[in-house]
């Protein structure tokens, strides 16, 4: 996804935030809901925000339940340093049917 293909909407009020994703093979939106996983929603948001997924690949993608990318391109600093750190798990809220 570059970042010309990228197109957020704001994260709302209500702690839903989507992301349109532009690829070779067609493009996809991706839903993220707070509630579900605060921190790694959190987490992801600021990621994308900052473009840390533009130009990245995808390995696989299991329709209605996960999409599997993430090699790095973006040579941010804050990023860098961001995903080192950890994230506080989150207490399952939500399981994907």
């Amino acid at each position: 996804m570059s970042k010309d293909d990228r197109q957020q909407q704001e994260p709302s009020e209500d702690g839903m935030a989507q992301f349109h994703c532009g690829t070779t093979a067609g493009d996809f939106e991706m839903i993220f809901y707070r509630e579900w996983s605060p921190h790694g929603y959190d987490r992801v948001v600021q990621l994308l925000e900052r473009g840390f997924y533009d130009h990245s690949h995808f390995f696989r993608v299991i329709h209605g339940f996960l999409a599997q990318f993430g090699i790095r391109y973006n040579l941010d600093t804050f990023c860098f340093l961001y995903i080192l750190s950890v994230v506080e798990l989150d207490t399952p809220s939500h399981v994907c049917t």
